[in-house]
């Protein structure tokens, strides 16, 4: 029996999106979607969300929370040196997430910023112009 003539197909997907099986690409296609991480288009912060971001979170957690900024600024700056760093001085790399957006129900534009040093919440903040 060669490949082509073989009555069993492999499972997968048809040309049109469907299951080649019948009908069990619906329940995975609902499992999908309850699953499947949904990205949040950058701007307007919800309120709720952005009284979540604690100060200690790490970056991961705040993107999770709030989505991809719409600008990232970073730099790095040295300390003075301490006695506990043995005559070095150490490197601080702070990163501010900036989200802006405005309110849907007054058009006031919010702009929402997440202070990180090295990659920790150090600061929040919010502006409405």
């Amino acid at each position: 029996m060669s490949q082509t003539s073989k009555k069993h197909k492999e499972p997968g997907l048809g040309s049109l999106g469907t299951h080649s099986r019948g009908g069990a690409m619906a329940p995975l296609v609902l499992a999908a979607l309850l699953v499947w991480p949904v990205a949040i288009p950058a701007g307007m912060v919800d309120t709720v969300q952005y009284g979540h971001i604690q100060l200690g979170m790490k970056e991961k957690e705040v993107i999770e929370r709030l989505g991809p900024p719409d600008r990232i600024q970073e730099k790095q700056k040295a300390w003075a040196r301490n006695k506990s760093s043995h005559g070095r001085g150490q490197m601080v790399r702070t990163k501010r997430l900036i989200y802006t957006g405005s309110n849907p129900a007054s058009g006031q534009k919010i702009t929402t910023i997440i202070v990180l040093e090295n990659g920790k919440v150090v600061d929040k903040r919010r502006s409405y112009d």
